[in-house]
């Protein structure tokens, strides 16, 4: 399974990368008339945490282009604009996951890829019932969750609970092939999903995220299909992009 999802992190990169610049703006933007403040992301399902590399290069890139545009010779704390994600520091994530996982583990990972450890948090909850305030996050992060969890559109709904207005969600999952383009792909998802569920921490092959997002009440939805090369038609089919809340 690892070396499975070295591979798919691969394929999946430059859609990330894309993505998780997206999100940074998205967020900048949003907390220009808010005031200085930490940032908030939530982050359900984060497994082994392969997206907070994407986050940190995403913030250091931002704040890259924020210094570049500043001149050289003001003093920096003077100049730097309150909506930047130097002075929104300490970025807060918060980690919710319908699994467990060793916080020594999390801490190691933050380590690796150039977090601070006081600027994570991690929680151990179902994503269906999260156990955060309403209106209590800037952003949240979706990877390959809405395929295991009980309730897709349970989660979508606590998701949008716990966002602020104004708030976005990143998400990438694979979903079911289409009926009308490729039926034998969907039907052999269809018999070999109970294997799937069985043997991958209950992911299903026959999920319609991408109708679920779409009849989910967001205030924008920037949405994607595709196919993630090299995992084999059962799971190349993907949907990506960034909904915001109302």
């Amino acid at each position: 399974m690892a070396s499975v999802m070295q591979q798919y992190e691969v394929a999946i990169e430059p859609v990330k990368t894309t993505l998780f610049t997206s999100l940074v703006d998205k967020v900048v933007a949003q907390q220009e008339g808010q005031g200085p403040g930490p940032i908030r992301i939530l982050e359900v399902g984060v497994g082994a945490a392969p997206n907070l590399r994407y986050l940190l290069a995403a913030s250091e890139g931002r704040q890259q282009q924020q210094a570049a545009s500043l001149d050289v010779d003001e003093p920096r704390s003077a100049s730097m604009p309150s909506s930047s994600l130097a002075q929104a520091s300490p970025a807060l994530m918060q980690a919710a996951s319908p699994s467990a996982h060793s916080p020594l583990q999390w801490e190691l990972t933050a380590d690796a890829v150039g977090f601070p450890q006081q600027q994570l948090r991690l929680e151990v909850a179902s994503a269906e019932q999260l156990p955060f305030a309403d209106a209590s996050f800037d952003a949240a992060v979706m990877t390959l969750v809405l395929c295991s969890v009980a309730s897709p559109a349970g989660t979508v709904a606590e998701v949008q609970r716990v966002l602020k207005p104004g708030g976005s969600l990143l998400t990438i999952e694979h979903v079911a092939a289409s009926w009308d383009v490729e039926p034998w792909v969907r039907v052999q998802q269809t018999l070999l999903s109970p294997l799937q569920q069985a043997v991958a921490d209950g992911c299903h092959l026959t999920r319609e995220t991408g109708q679920l997002l779409r009849q989910g009440g967001w205030g924008g939805l920037e949405l994607e299909e595709g196919k993630v090369p090299g995992l084999g038609a059962l799971l190349e089919n993907h949907v990506w992009g960034i909904a915001t809340k109302a």
